[in-house]
């Protein structure tokens, strides 16, 4: 699929930038971007559990096995890339 997108003058040189940085075309690190936007938003909301909730633990982890079974997952290199950009470094 092609798109033609504009974007503003800041986030397109983050973009070339990080691209440039990963030694990458331009076009193939935005496609990557959108696709972890999506898969990420897909996602169920990870639910807040008291620190000494033992059955709220229990349930969070049976849910995060339905999740999977699901296949409602994130990959290792999209929880990665949010990861690096949340702290602005490279994982």
């Amino acid at each position: 699929m092609t798109i033609t997108i504009t974007l503003p003058p800041d986030v397109e040189a983050a973009l070339r930038a990080e691209a440039l940085a990963q030694d990458r075309d331009v076009a193939d690190v935005a496609a990557d971007r959108l696709a972890a936007a999506y898969a990420v938003a897909g996602a169920p909301p990870v639910p807040e559990v008291a620190d000494d909730d033992a059955e709220g633990y229990a349930a969070l982890v049976a849910g995060g096995d339905a999740d999977f079974a699901a296949g409602r997952f994130k990959s290792y290199e999209a929880v990665r890339e949010a990861a690096s950009r949340r702290r602005g470094i490279a994982l």
